[in-house]
């Protein structure tokens, strides 16, 4: 997938003037001229270039950041920490922050934040999936539930020395934690459509759901285990 960076006028302004400025007088193309506009053209590649670059160095930065430092490097890509977040999962957001944004307010960009989170995505045997209630509940257009499968669980679920109260309740290397859960509804909010509500979250831990969209007897037994909240 080619990343396409947001467009920046003022650097792409700054390239142009440059370029302009590498040419003989005589050779200074006419405003607006099919020449003036091949400059701009080129001066829009160059400039994705170099966020391209910038970006490639920021999410090596962010890989072995401080806390600190990652902390500052997703704050200039509009992202935070949540209380508790695992520092592997707020680099997968951070280097995966202009798709995030790009689709921000779509269920496709939805399904992505998921997956950059550490749960399954696309290509998974058992990706995550967004219901809509409109489809079986025409009064409820606006409303949305979440079914997510774990993918990455050091992301996502209790572990050895993470800085959690022990004997708090949450199965180690099992459940996530009410932390996790926050992060989950937050995440959504911030990335659904604006009209759109979240309803319910199905984490599953076997088995299917009724009516998530599946196959009949496709040989996953039906009802099965899952946190709802």
């Amino acid at each position: 997938m080619i990343t396409v960076y947001p467009q920046n006028p003022e650097l792409e302004a700054q390239v142009k003037g440059y370029l302009l400025q590498l040419l003989p007088p005589e050779r200074v193309p006419a405003a607006g001229g099919i020449m003036d506009q091949l400059v701009t053209l080129l001066s829009y590649g160059l400039t994705q270039h170099q966020i391209a670059a910038i970006d490639m160095v920021l999410t090596w930065f962010a890989r072995f950041s401080s806390p600190a430092g990652l902390d500052t490097i997703a704050a200039g890509k509009r992202l935070s920490r949540f209380t508790g977040e695992n520092s592997d999962a707020l680099v997968s957001r951070v280097n995966g922050a202009f798709p995030f944004w790009e689709l921000a307010g779509t269920k496709p960009g939805m399904l992505l934040m998921l997956h950059q989170m550490g749960y399954a995505g696309p290509d998974a045997v058992h990706p995550c999936r967004i219901i809509e209630h409109y489809e079986d509940e025409p009064d409820a257009w606006a409303e949305f539930s979440v079914i997510l499968y774990p993918d990455r669980t050091r992301f996502t679920t209790s572990a050895w020395d993470d800085g959690l109260t022990w004997n708090d309740g949450t199965n180690w290397d099992a459940e996530m934690t009410a932390n996790e859960q926050q992060r989950i509804r937050a995440l959504i909010n911030q990335v659904k459509p604006a009209h759109a509500k979240l309803r319910d979250v199905f984490y599953m831990l076997s088995g299917d759901i009724w009516d998530d969209g599946l196959t009949w007897d496709d040989g996953e037994p039906w009802d099965g285990s899952f946190i709802q909240f």
